[in-house]
């Protein structure tokens, strides 16, 4: 379940002396890691993880934390039919969609899916399309000015950070 957050919280390892880079693209490892420190899984849970679930995560900066996200109760992430992750890969608006959802760090307290306020690229038919809708209803996540929310877009640090806000909050 989730923790309750005491303290600030530090994103996307940012400091005061760092630039932030807001438009730089978050990869795949980089958006486990955020989920999970904000979630607050402690480094001896981290620490049972002690074989990489895919081929290309063993000695990844962050293998244990897509280590916890596969393997632990909600097993949130699944990897690629080929065995593998690809944790420095973009990771785009619909598969981040999908993360926020089913990791636990947005409270989904019911699912009603309404396709009327959906944006307009957005069909119920789509794998993410649950995802989205209710992220969009809750204020989570925005789409573009034109109605769309361009899934397949990345997502930047600057869209990564709002949404991680507005989950919390």
């Amino acid at each position: 379940g989730l923790q309750p957050i005491s303290g600030p919280v530090t994103l996307l390892n940012s400091s005061a002396r760092a630039a932030y880079q807001a438009q730089n693209n978050v990869t795949k490892g980089e958006l486990v890691y955020e989920i999970l420190k904000t979630r607050g899984v402690s480094q001896k849970e981290l620490d049972k993880c002690t074989e990489s679930p895919f081929s290309d995560t063993k000695g990844y900066k962050y293998e244990k934390y897509i280590c916890y996200a596969s393997k632990n109760s909600d097993q949130w992430i699944k990897g690629n039919p080929d065995g593998t992750f690809k944790p420095n890969s973009f990771i785009n608006r619909a598969e981040a969609a999908k993360a926020f959802t089913e990791s636990d760090l947005f409270y989904v307290s019911q699912m009603i899916f309404d396709s009327n306020s959906s944006p307009k690229d957005v069909k119920e038919s789509d794998w993410f399309f649950k995802f989205v809708d209710e992220l969009s209803n809750d204020g989570v996540i925005d789409g573009y000015s034109d109605g769309t929310f361009k899934p397949n877009n990345n997502v930047n640090r600057a869209e990564f950070a709002k949404m991680a806000v507005a989950a919390l909050f």
